[in-house]
């Protein structure tokens, strides 16, 4: 006579109580890890399109330093304000060679408007007003800030403004998280806190685990473009030929 040998309820029941536990501890930190690759692909994806219009944009007008927009000013009370007329003139000339959707002149509200958070999640008031928005086709928001034009970015070494992205516009907008900033120099684009960057906006003082920096994630587009990912949430202790995950 055989025997037939099967596991008893008792069995099957811890059995899935540990499959559950299991399930509970790892499916939102691997949620999570692929949200951040979608982020990382859509930086990824969105420096390569600027950096592809930046070029034929200079072909047919010439570099950034020629373009004669206005940069920033200090109005009447000493707030430093966006000139509209200059990131309006410097996002029409840019944005004949990006796919488009929806065009927003003189303010940010397509995209989320001036409601930001630095990485921590602490509030960012924007104090410049006024840049010009578009949402590309898919579906990532691109703001266009001038700085300097004519004799000041000239020099290779100062950058004539700055181009943010935002990922993901159903979310408030927060640096290193949702949103990511790059330099805009006169033949280049450089993605702030690039490898080698030093001072203020370098990687380290600007991209920093529970940091209490005014702006703190503005810095970590260089990771995310060079390393490819945003390991820069969950630990302090990243560097660039150091540690590159935080279970390293």
């Amino acid at each position: 006579m055989k025997i037939k040998k099967a596991f008893t309820l008792a069995e099957v029941l811890i059995t899935l109580a540990i499959i559950g536990i299991v399930a509970v501890v790892t499916i939102p930190t691997l949620v999570q890890k692929y949200k951040e690759q979608v982020t990382v692909t859509k930086v990824k994806k969105a420096y390569a399109v600027l950096t592809n219009a930046m070029q034929m944009a200079i072909i047919e007008n010439g570099t950034l330093d020629t373009w004669g927009f206005d940069g920033t000013y200090e109005d009447e009370e000493g707030n430093t304000q966006i000139s509209q007329e200059g990131s309006a003139k410097f996002a029409r000339i840019f944005s004949k060679y990006l796919n488009k959707s929806t065009i927003c002149e003189g303010n940010m509200d397509c995209i989320g408007g001036y409601d930001q958070k630095v990485m921590n999640g602490d509030d960012y008031t924007i104090e410049a007003q006024g840049a010009y928005a578009i949402i590309l086709n898919d579906g990532t928001g691109v703001a266009f800030t001038p700085w300097y034009n004519g004799a000041v970015c000239e020099n290779r070494a100062n950058a004539c403004g700055s181009i943010t992205i935002y990922t993901d516009l159903g979310k408030t907008a927060q640096y290193g998280v949702n949103t990511f900033t790059f330099y805009a120099y006169k033949d280049r684009i450089v993605p702030f806190g690039y490898r080698g960057q030093t001072g203020d906006n370098s990687f380290e003082e600007k991209c920093k685990y529970n940091g209490g920096n005014f702006e703190n994630g503005l810095a970590c587009t260089g990771w995310v473009i060079e390393i490819g990912n945003m390991e820069y949430l969950r630990c302090g202790d990243l560097s660039w030929d150091g540690k590159h995950k935080c279970n390293e």
